[in-house]
């Protein structure tokens, strides 16, 4: 199984609750993964990850923490605590 598959099944599941902006999110992330590859590095700054700007990592961030925080996981507290740096405002 592939991720759009996976991501397909999720948001069919409701697995992540009713948030329909987190799904798209979810995708928008997906395409952006699409375009990241595991490469024999050859300068300091050959790397994917130049390829995205701040509003995407913000991006990442707040999505993750919501796929973490869910009811799908039902964190306590005091386990979400060391995600708190994901935890930031919506782009």
């Amino acid at each position: 199984m592939n991720f759009d598959s996976m991501l397909k099944k999720v948001e069919t599941k409701k697995l992540l609750g009713n948030d329909e902006p987190l799904y798209k999110k979810l995708n928008y992330l997906r395409k952006l993964r699409n375009r990241v590859h595991l490469q024999l590095l050859e300068k300091n700054l050959d790397t994917d990850w130049h390829n995205f700007n701040h509003k995407e990592l913000q991006l990442m961030k707040h999505a993750l923490y919501a796929v973490f925080s869910s009811a799908l996981f039902s964190p306590t507290v005091d386990e979400l605590r060391p995600l708190g740096f994901l935890n930031v405002p919506e782009p």
